[in-house]
């Protein structure tokens, strides 16, 4: 009885199961991992050069899937490698197979398959259902008049040059 109910209780929660192939021995899993721990959003071999000021490498280009090389001064490639470096104990996860975000399609029919509800994109949180949520009002703690939003901030993204 105590199993049932326990079996009951797990089968009612919602499931996130990650599932790789199976390592023969220990040593595979080390090298996986190893791989996360040293690799980086950069490798020894993209570098080309560093001198004068400036470092050129090549990299994969998400646009035309073809390899290209950029050229950057010495502070905006360090910027843009620290772009890539997770915050410290935030965990720096990639999703691969049914749960990359390319294969969504293929996710929710699975899940259809399963019973379960379809997986949908995320809804963008409005400025005024946040400050909502923190107990804070839309509008001026001052004079009482509501709050407008008169510019947006986007985040900047150092340009590159090739």
């Amino acid at each position: 009885a105590k199993l049932r109910s326990s079996l009951n209780r797990l089968g009612r929660k919602d499931w996130i199961v990650h599932c790789c192939k199976r390592y023969e021995h220990g040593k595979g899993v080390a090298i996986y991992l190893a791989r996360y721990v040293r690799g980086g959003p950069f490798s020894r071999q993209q570098l080309i050069c560093a001198e004068a000021g400036r470092v050129r490498f090549r990299y994969q280009s998400h646009r035309t899937g073809q390899q290209e090389v950029a050229n950057l001064p010495v502070e905006t490639f360090i910027q843009r490698w620290l772009m890539h470096v997770p915050l410290p104990g935030k965990a720096s996860i990639r999703y691969l197979g049914l749960y990359s975000s390319a294969a969504r399609n293929r996710l929710n029919q699975a899940r259809e398959l399963l019973g379960q509800m379809p997986v949908t994109a995320g809804q963008l949180l409005q400025w005024q259902d946040y400050l909502a949520g923190i107990g804070r009002p839309a509008c001026c703690e001052i004079c009482g008049a509501p709050l407008y939003q008169q510019a947006s901030l986007e985040k900047e993204v150092p340009r590159q040059t090739a």
